[in-house]
């Protein structure tokens, strides 16, 4: 069962990229609402960071500050096996401070 909601939610975030390269960000963040609801821990930073930006792009300041929080969080738990992790948290915390003295 794992292995089918692996797949699964890799379909969904898969069409979530492919909508935010073509900046149709409602679309990106239903296919990343529906990859999480798929997941198999509902632990995933690049879904949420991605939802994040998604939400940062509509306008949703406080929705995407939510977001950047959970994936912030569970940046500082991974373990490896994402090279760009740093990278991906230290423009996360850009955009959070950002956001938050934009309010």
């Amino acid at each position: 069962m794992k292995f089918i909601k692996s797949l699964i939610s890799g379909w969904y975030s898969g069409k979530g990229f492919k909508s935010m390269r073509k900046d149709n960000y409602e679309k990106a963040l239903y296919y990343f609402e529906r990859a999480l609801t798929h997941s198999w821990n509902n632990y995933d930073p690049v879904l949420y960071d991605s939802m994040a930006i998604a939400l940062y792009k509509l306008n949703r300041h406080d929705e995407a500050l939510v977001n950047i929080k959970k994936s912030l969080e569970q940046y500082s738990l991974y373990k490896g096996g994402y090279q760009k992790a740093d990278e991906r948290v230290k423009e996360l915390k850009q955009l959070e401070e950002y956001l938050q003295q934009n309010k």
